[in-house]
């Protein structure tokens, strides 16, 4: 009886809690990072308004893996970018601008009829702007509802990208199209309201006389708000292209203009088309069609030039320890000093590379030797045996007639195939990897990872070039386009290798704990109460 009154209690306990456990829904415990603060992610072409082309708040570097990819049914010259809620909006050249969910689904479009060269621009309210080729300003809401269309204001098209500023203003220009000194029409820098009506405009001039010229350069803004953009005309028909970088005040006064060009200068014929960047120690950074990047500072003296061998359109980035970033028409991305000297450059020409000490040997002139075509067979690169070696320089060798050469360093022998020209502008990760993309002769392209150190990371060849610029959202993914018409979501890691959210039922941990710790009790009260009973002897009896 005993044993009895101490036990029911604790069972009719047990059922209790069994009872009760099973309509508790388990606690749930999230194994994954805590989320950043909302944030505009990527609103603009080149990231923000000094232009970097840098995403410092991403939480990792893209990978090479192809997430998904969406067909906008035209060639694609635009930029993507990236809103606060993750949309990305991307426009093509059939006037199509698209709004794309982060996993590739069309959330909505709005076709504007005309072609469409610029990269849109989506204000912190949701504002989407955007211009189009047949000088039409468009402003969206984020749902693709038209707020507003402008186009009486321009006599031409709109190559450059909105800039939206701190105080919701937005810069655009007008370019009258054609060749400079054949046109007629308004390059003019505008600054709007966000309702649309005009705050200012800004008409370059050249002695004292409104030019008409070339406006491809998107506007980068300082922090006191100056605006920096390129400018090119021709002093006279058949001349060739002048570039000046212009420099206005917010209110849309000149401070001065920086003039590449003249009858008697050694950069005469350089235009201006690559956006400029500004610097964290405000100097402002931007290329020429004369194969040179200048550096000049707030006031607009030139600090320095860094040569290239070939145009420079692409537009530079500048990283987190000022590391200046630029693509050139000589297939080369190079990496350059904040002072002006190179740190390295990357040649998408390159291949791979041999051991010099046990190569070497064989480069002479004459047939290639077999243990040469052995090597390349190795790295996957056909090579004739019939093909001839031939000495260009002290250190580098050529395959004639098969687009080869083999330069000579301190411990390799660098193989390089047939390079691309490098339009899109880089654009740079939260740990300082640079990515861009490329175009050769024919029409293909490659895009392109590298480290700091301008080691190859990944690359990945298309097609068909790439000539529009990367862009980076804060989940560590980046978007770029390629004129397959098809924009590209490249990051992400395998299923099994992401954060996930798992479920662990808290609940009913705490309830069989229960259950265990009244199921020792019971045993314990059992050997207590059931005690052997002692035999009485015969002795007794």
């Amino acid at each position: 009886m005993v044993f009895r009154s101490k036990i029911l209690p604790l069972l009719v306990v047990l059922i209790v809690v069994i009872l009760i456990g099973t309509s508790v829904a388990p606690f749930q415990f999230t194994v994954a990072e805590e989320e950043d603060e909302e944030s505009e992610v990527w609103p603009m072409f080149r990231a923000n308004l000094e232009n970097t082309g840098r995403n410092e708040d991403a939480e990792s570097e893209p990978s090479d893996n192809i997430s998904w990819t969406y067909d906008t049914q035209g060639w694609i010259d635009s930029s993507p970018i990236v809103g606060s809620d993750g949309t990305i909006y991307i426009a093509n050249r059939e006037g199509e601008l698209y709004a794309l969910s982060e996993d590739g689904e069309k959330r909505w479009s709005y076709n504007t009829t005309s072609d469409i060269f610029s990269t849109p621009a989506i204000s912190p309210e949701g504002y989407i702007y955007l211009g189009t080729r047949e000088g039409e300003f468009y402003s969206f809401y984020d749902n693709g509802t038209k707020r507003w269309m402008v186009n009486e204001t321009f006599e031409g098209e709109i190559l450059t990208s909105p800039t939206v500023r701190d105080d919701g203003t937005i810069l655009v220009a007008s370019n009258p199209g054609g060749d400079p000194g054949d046109v007629e029409g308004s390059n003019t820098m505008y600054s709007f309201y966000p309702n649309g009506t005009i705050q200012w405009g800004y008409t370059p001039e050249y002695n004292g006389e409104e030019l008409v010229g070339e406006l491809h350069s998107t506007p980068a803004v300082c922090e006191e708000g100056n605006i920096y953009f390129g400018f090119n005309f021709a002093p006279a028909p058949g001349v060739g292209n002048v570039g000046q970088l212009l420099s206005l005040d917010q209110d849309g006064n000149k401070r001065w203009n920086y003039t590449i060009g003249g009858y008697e200068s050694p950069d005469f014929g350089a235009s201006i088309r690559s956006s400029p960047a500004i610097g964290e120690n405000g100097d402002i950074y931007f290329g020429a069609y004369n194969n040179v990047l200048y550096a000049l500072d707030e006031e607009g003296d030139r600090q320095w030039r860094f040569s290239t061998e070939g145009n420079i359109f692409s537009s530079p980035a500048v990283g987190e320890d000022g590391t200046i970033y630029v693509g050139s028409e000589d297939n080369n991305l190079y990496a350059i000093n904040p002072y002006g000297t190179e740190r390295w450059s990357f040649d998408t020409g390159f291949l791979f590379d041999l051991d010099r000490g046990e190569y070497e040997e064989f480069l002479e002139e004459g047939n290639v030797s077999s243990e040469l075509v052995e090597a390349f067979e190795d790295k996957g690169h056909e090579l004739n045996i019939d093909a001839n070696l031939t000495k260009e320089e002290e250190n580098i060798w050529r395959v004639e007639g098969e687009d080869y050469e083999i330069k000579i360093g301190e411990e390799r022998l660098d193989i390089y195939g047939v390079g691309d020209e490098i339009h899109s502008s880089p654009a740079i990760g939260p740990e300082g990897n640079i990515y861009f993309g490329s175009a050769d002769e024919e029409a293909y392209g490659e895009a392109y990872s590298l480290y700091q150190n301008g080691t190859e990371r990944w690359s990945f060849e298309m097609d068909v070039g790439i000539l529009a610029s990367p862009t980076i959202d804060d989940n560590g993914m980046i978007y770029i386009a390629s004129y397959d018409e098809n924009l590209y979501a490249v990051g992400g890691e395998p299923e099994d290798e992401t954060d996930e959210e798992i479920e662990v039922p808290w609940g009913l941990v705490v309830i069989l704990g229960i259950i265990g710790m009244i199921f020792i009790l019971m045993l314990i009260l059992m050997k207590r109460d059931i005690q052997p009973v002692e035999s009485k002897s015969d002795d007794s009896l």
